[in-house]
């Protein structure tokens, strides 16, 4: 009896072998598969810079993570960015509020930027991602923490900035990234002359 089950099976083991393995993958299970995917961590290395040449006109650009941004500060003291994030068109503006600080909105962002002690509080949402962060002054750059899945920090080189650290694409992603490179180059621009 035995025998003739494994009989059975072994003649059963190539007909499975040729259906194809989605035949199996139902949207439940694949739904279930993207969930198990979007629960690991995918760290990734950043090397961001906000350069600001001129203090009117700058560029955030990530070439690995494919982040292109430039802006300029308008008449108005707004800071207004438009580029590219992978394939995305992205549009952001900084609007100064009275007592410091600045409201960051654009398609699919709504952050707000507030002075905290010796730096800055940064709260909203990008691209349906919750974003909390603290930006707190080191030396002339910054250290970034707060929210899981961002270890980074800013130096400041001259005029420009470097963002280097790690950060978990899954829990941050790089449009908050590219959002937080903008915050960066409103916050550490040149002040005008009183």
């Amino acid at each position: 009896m035995v025998r003739a089950i494994l009989a059975v099976l072994s003649l059963a083991v190539p007909v499975v072998a040729a259906v194809p393995a989605d035949r199996f993958i139902t949207p439940e299970v694949q739904e279930g598969l993207r969930q198990i995917k979007a629960a690991f961590p995918r760290w990734t290395s950043v090397n961001l810079r906000v350069y600001s040449g001129s203090g009117t006109f700058f560029d955030v650009t990530e070439s690995f993570l494919r982040i292109n941004l430039n802006g300029s500060k308008d008449a108005s003291k707004n800071f207004r960015f438009s580029g590219m994030v992978d394939d995305e068109f992205l549009n952001v503006t900084l609007s100064p509020l009275p007592k410091g600080g600045f409201n960051a909105w654009g398609f699919g962002v709504n952050l707000s930027v507030t002075p905290s002690g010796d730096g800055y509080r940064l709260w909203g949402n990008v691209d349906s991602r919750n974003v909390n962060l603290s930006l707190n002054r080191f030396g002339d750059g910054f250290s970034i923490w707060g929210q899981g899945g961002v270890n980074l920090n800013a130096s400041k080189f001259g005029r420009d900035l470097t963002v280097s650290g790690s950060l978990d694409l899954n829990q941050f992603g790089k449009k908050p990234l590219a959002v937080l490179g903008t915050v960066l180059a409103a916050v550490s621009a040149p002040k005008p002359a009183q």
